[in-house]
């Protein structure tokens, strides 16, 4: 003859060994909630604040792209010696250019993301401190600006 223990309306297909040990499991699952919870909510706050300073260096990429734009407009219009058909040829491989880099980009950011998340993951697990993390970000979205301006900005005339 078995008695049942319910918990939160759901019974354990375990026999009842009292109350104690209802109040036993319970202890030990909201203390490990607890500190999932407590490295989350660290993660979620390292994380925040590694957005805010990798916004910061992408913030000025707009204005260094306009700057690089015109200048291949400039350059275009200049070796193309009022010849339209150069002139649109040059644009058209810039614009190629450009969006390329553009995809390249995007696909880089999405493994950024993942990467940069898993890092954060496994040092929260260990509780570890999330400065490699932080560095790794930085120096990979450096790289992925570089990148970028280079090869979709840079000028080349052929």
């Amino acid at each position: 003859f078995f008695f049942f223990q319910a918990e939160d309306g759901i019974r354990d297909a375990q026999e009842s060994r009292g109350l104690g040990d209802v109040y036993k499991r319970q202890v030990s699952t909201q203390s490990t909630w607890g500190i999932i919870r407590k490295y989350k909510v660290s993660m979620e706050k390292e994380l925040e604040h590694l957005s805010k300073e990798i916004a910061k260096q992408l913030e000025d990429v707009p204005k260094r792209m306009h700057s690089e734009l015109v200048g291949i407009e400039e350059n275009c219009f200049k070796n193309a010696s009022g010849d339209e058909n150069y002139f649109v040829k040059c644009m058209t491989k810039a614009g190629k250019k450009f969006k390329h880099a553009e995809r390249s980009l995007e696909f880089k950011m999405a493994f950024f993301q993942k990467n940069i998340y898993d890092c954060f993951h496994q040092k929260a697990e260990k509780g570890e401190s999330f400065e490699e993390c932080k560095e790794l970000g930085k120096t990979q979205i450096n790289r992925y600006i570089t990148d970028f301006l280079k090869d979709c900005l840079l000028y080349t005339s052929d």
